[in-house]
């Protein structure tokens, strides 16, 4: 299905993106398997220099130093072809360095087994390979 749909160089934009007053981060090195390519380890997220957050609502304002010059430069912060690796079959094949830096940076436990919520419905925890065993088993890593 990827085949059919062209992975034009704004795919692979890398900076804010802004809609009227609305700007997000968009960071596509970090989900490099979605577009079917090899996922590595991301570069650091870009982070804002000023973030505001009024007491009323959920709203939130964001101010970047260099916020304009993604704008009007937009084809300078697109990722290099070496950047966004080779083609991947299976899917899910990452490099080497890859899990290590998932484990370290990421979250693959989301609720503490030992102090699991009454909310959740399981009554038993069971000792056994750690999530991240799993996956690495599962994907043969």
């Amino acid at each position: 299905m990827r085949d059919s749909y062209p992975r034009d160089n704004v795919t692979f934009y890398h900076g804010c993106i802004r809609a009227f007053d609305c700007v997000e981060p968009y960071h596509p090195d970090r989900v490099l398997r979605q577009f079917g390519l090899l996922q590595k380890i991301p570069d650091f997220p870009l982070i804002p220099s000023i973030v505001r957050r009024r007491n009323t609502g959920h709203k939130y304002n964001l101010t970047c130093d260099v916020l304009g010059g993604y704008f009007r430069f937009w084809s300078s912060h697109v990722l290099s072809t070496e950047a966004r690796g080779r083609a991947v079959n299976p899917a899910w094949e990452c490099s080497d360095d890859y899990m290590h830096w998932y484990r370290t940076f990421s979250h693959p436990i989301i609720q503490d087994p030992e102090n699991i919520s009454t909310a959740v419905g399981t009554t038993s925890t069971q000792a056994g390979p750690q999530p991240w065993e799993m996956i690495e088993n599962a994907l043969g890593i």
